[in-house]
């Protein structure tokens, strides 16, 4: 499976991306490991909503994994969600939301998870960090076209 996912990758391809975050769940290392290079390789950030969740995986591995990829998007409309999980129950799924959080926040002192929080009072009105910029989007699978030819 591992290397159907680099497979994958290697089609260039982003609609192949739903196949890629189902394998970051999988128990084996070395198919999250290369699943992850796939991700962020097709680099589709439209990806981000479908894989915060797995932070909150039962398997530490798959926590790692997902983190790894959102941290590698720095795609900020998912903060929403991330930022909930600042505050779950497991110490692992705070520490990896809290790593995530740390690649979106654009201020230096903030060391820790009481410092996102604050930080994110302070930012949540922001319209990068809103649910409404993650619709404008495109789903898993399409390409937006080039800025160029969008209509304003």
């Amino acid at each position: 499976r591992w290397a159907a996912a680099d497979a994958l990758a290697g089609l260039g391809e982003p609609s192949v991306t739903p196949k890629l975050v189902v394998l970051l769940a999988h128990p084996d290392e070395d198919v999250r490991d290369a699943a992850t290079r796939a991700i962020e390789k097709l680099g589709n950030p439209a990806a981000a909503a479908q894989i915060v969740p797995l932070l909150a995986h039962a398997d530490e591995g798959v926590r790692k994994s997902a983190a790894f990829v959102l941290q590698g998007f720095h795609e900020k409309s998912v903060a929403p969600e991330v930022v909930k999980l600042l505050d779950h129950e497991d110490r692992g799924v705070r520490a990896w939301a809290a790593f995530v959080m740390y690649g979106l926040v654009d201020d230096d002192r903030v060391k820790d998870i009481e410092g996102i929080h604050t930080w994110w009072e302070a930012h949540r009105a922001d319209q990068a960090y809103s649910k409404s910029a993650s619709r404008e989007a495109p789903r898993l699978g399409e390409t937006r076209p080039p800025p160029s030819s969008r209509s304003r």
